[in-house]
């Protein structure tokens, strides 16, 4: 009988302590990531993309929740900044958002960006420091084009605008005279809107962002969030899932 007793006993504990480590895992707060809704295919209007993706996956492999909410880029960095969000993204790493943000390690991508004109519009610019004096150049509100562009960019008009969309149609109406776009978030805009590859001339690329996670400079836990993330980045890369996930360009990622 007192054999029973203490089997009985132990098999409790050991339900107790079960319990108890799935609630421990279970009450991990998860990390609230803001992600941009107009830059496809990393991060369609429902924030759906390569970007996340990849953040998911990099979470998943250190076991830790993550949250998503989707809001307009500007707005995205504005929430970091003030702390209504742990993070955000796709940011680039440069002297304007380091002061702003803190970054871990791991790049979450690398992109690159290119002079886009209109037809037969295209200038004879190879860097920032060619773009004429007065030219009137459209790019979307908050975003990073390189520190080369930072240094120039009080000499030019900039139109900024919410969407790829607008600064195509901004083109293509003569509004302005060239505009910074990502290569390949063009293609994915260009495949939404119904127009052809070459309804815009390409020209020099003017950047190759190293794309983050920003987290909230202030935040007493955002140094121990970044390290979080770039371990899971560097477990996916190991593992062969980064490669994969980062070529895995679905039609749906273009999907407005």
């Amino acid at each position: 009988m007192v054999y029973k007793v203490v089997i009985r006993t132990l098999a409790t504990l050991a339900v107790l302590a079960l319990g108890v480590t799935a609630a421990s895992a279970d009450d991990k707060q998860p990390l609230r990531l803001g992600i941009e809704d107009s830059w496809p295919p990393y991060a369609n209007s429902k924030g759906q993309g390569i970007s996340r993706n990849l953040v998911e996956a990099a979470m998943a492999a250190v076991e830790h929740p993550v949250e998503f909410v989707v809001k307009p880029y500007a707005r995205v960095l504005r929430d970091v900044e003030s702390g209504l969000l742990d993070g955000g993204f796709n940011v680039t790493r440069q002297a304007s958002t380091e002061a702003r943000f803190l970054f871990g390690q791991q790049p979450l991508l690398k992109a690159s960006a290119s002079y886009y004109f209109a037809p037969g519009k295209a200038l004879p610019v190879k860097n920032p420091a060619q773009i004429p004096a007065g030219t009137r150049i459209a790019l979307i509100l908050d975003y990073e084009y390189g520190n080369e562009y930072e240094q120039e960019r009080q000499r030019l008009l900039e139109y900024r605008v919410a969407s790829q969309r607008q600064i195509i149609k901004m083109l293509l109406a003569g509004r302005v005279d060239m505009a910074i776009m990502f290569d390949e978030v063009l293609e994915c805009t260009l495949t939404q809107m119904e127009l052809p590859a070459g309804a815009l001339s390409r020209g020099a690329v003017n950047h190759v962002s190293d794309i983050y996670v920003a987290f909230h400079r202030g935040e007493e836990q955002s140094p121990d969030h970044a390290e979080l993330l770039d371990e899971g980045l560097r477990r996916i890369h190991q593992q062969g899932r980064y490669q994969q996930l980062a070529e895995q360009h679905l039609p749906s990622d273009c999907n407005p």
